[in-house]
């Protein structure tokens, strides 16, 4: 559970709310099976050349990364892992799913404080009232270890030279390229997270896609989102009647 698939569980469990994140900075995801992929096409490759009598005197170095005519945002990344809360809910969830992203370092542990450990306090202050182990604060310290590590991707944009792996992909057979698949440039992204969700729903959150267990998710995600706005609501006329307090006594003095 780590990077974009633990973002990807964290926000459809309602935990992750607030992330260090530049929503217009390109996201550099390629699926493990294409790196997988790629792996054996340098095996072969390398093999080749040695039988051949061609071997280099330095290795050559293979980047894959996203392609520049399929490139993807990180606003389209929080997009698809928010498409969840529609296409496959979980049924444990302990929230209505939302993700606040900045990309300010010094916001983001106030943001963190109201969103993650307030919240996190109340919820492990019921557990113990109820005989059980409190666990929501020590689980978000190690999502706000995580998102430190990932903070310097998650932020900025980055730029990999692709030209040697293209070369690799364009001497593999037709076939061979269908078989050990790592081109970037025609990589579905709505189907590829759509995949990664049912996967981070079955394998993560250990609940089968089932039509009854998807059904269960729906109406839970439904009465969440209603508390959730209930709430919002409640709290800005909390702070508008504290601004409208504070100004009165403002003008008084």
């Amino acid at each position: 559970m780590y990077g974009p698939i633990a973002i990807l569980y964290g926000v459809a469990k309602g935990v992750l709310r607030v992330a260090l994140i530049n929503k217009d900075a390109q996201a550099s995801l390629v699926p493990v099976d294409y790196c997988a992929n790629v792996t054996i096409a340098c095996a072969w490759k390398t093999i080749k050349e040695n039988q051949e009598g061609r071997r280099q005197k330095e290795p050559t170095i293979y980047h894959l990364s996203v392609d520049e005519g399929n490139k993807l945002s990180h606003r389209d990344f929080i997009q698809y892992a928010l498409d969840g809360r529609k296409q496959c809910p979980l049924t444990k969830m302990i929230w209505y799913p939302f993700i606040v992203c900045l990309s300010s370092t010094w916001l983001f542990p106030i943001a963190a404080f109201f969103l993650h450990i307030v919240p996190g306090f109340f919820f492990d202050f019921a557990l113990r009232l109820s005989g059980r182990k409190p666990r929501l604060l020590n689980t978000y310290r190690k999502v706000h270890k995580t998102l430190s590590v990932l903070g310097p991707f998650s932020k900025n944009s980055w730029v990999f030279d692709m030209r040697n792996t293209d070369h690799l992909r364009h001497l593999m057979s037709e076939e061979d390229r269908r078989m050990f698949a790592f081109d970037m440039d025609r990589l579905d992204w709505q189907g590829y997270f759509r995949n990664a969700l049912l996967g981070m729903r079955l394998y993560l959150g250990k609940e089968a896609p089932t039509p009854l267990s998807l059904s269960k998710g729906l109406q839970l995600i439904e009465r969440l989102r209603i508390i959730h706005f209930c709430l919002m609501i409640l709290l800005c006329w909390i702070a508008g009647f504290f601004l409208f307090w504070l100004t009165k006594l403002l003008v008084k003095f």
